[in-house]
């Protein structure tokens, strides 16, 4: 039985001010006033904003990263990622879609294993603002795209209902696990 206290909800994080870009030292103009570039703590040198776009610190100075579209029409960043090799900590180059940074550092994401998938508000993939993210696992993010193409509704009250559903949890989900059982705070998880 899922009572109201396991339902999910859309929270956004609170951000550290220290990792927050300082934009008077950067030069870089934001796009909106309330634009943040949070330091992203395993690349190197880089920073997200909660619009996605991707900053990065070389010879001196703050410019761009160059974005971007893979075959499924995400935007990616090509970022040096520190990486553990077997032996040591390494600076490797890897393709990251913007839509995983920004949901790493400004949404709370209840189900970080299974949530492998994004819904972009209105289907627009070149949407990375914060707010108009949704993290989803597979069954969740057919079924919000099913209903999308045929009633162009993704309105945040569907899109919750369908990651409350148990009709799309993954396989192995025990509603159990998401009662807040830590304080009133924290669940087990799945």
């Amino acid at each position: 039985m899922v009572d109201d206290s396991m339902k999910l909800q859309i929270h956004y994080k609170e951000i550290h001010p220290a990792h927050i870009l300082a934009m008077e030292q950067s030069g870089i103009e934001l796009i909106a006033e309330e634009e943040v570039f949070v330091k992203l703590l395993d690349y190197k040198d880089s920073w997200i904003s909660n619009y996605g776009r991707a900053v990065s610190y070389y010879n001196g100075r703050y410019s761009f990263t160059r974005k971007k579209v893979n075959k499924d029409g995400e935007i990616c960043y090509q970022l040096s990622r520190n990486v553990f090799d077997g032996r040591n900590w390494v600076w490797k180059k890897q393709v990251i879609e913007a839509w995983k940074l920004v949901v790493k550092e400004f949404i709370v994401n209840h189900d970080i294993a299974n949530n492998i998938c994004c819904w972009h508000k209105g289907n627009n993939k070149e949407d990375t603002y914060y707010r108009h993210l949704y993290p989803l696992n597979q069954y969740q993010y057919d079924a919000v795209r099913r209903y999308y193409e045929e009633t162009r509704d993704d309105s945040e009250a569907y899109i919750l209902d369908i990651m409350n559903s148990v009709n799309y949890r993954p396989d192995g989900w025990e509603p159990s696990h998401m009662r807040k059982s830590m304080f009133g705070i924290g669940y087990l998880g799945c």
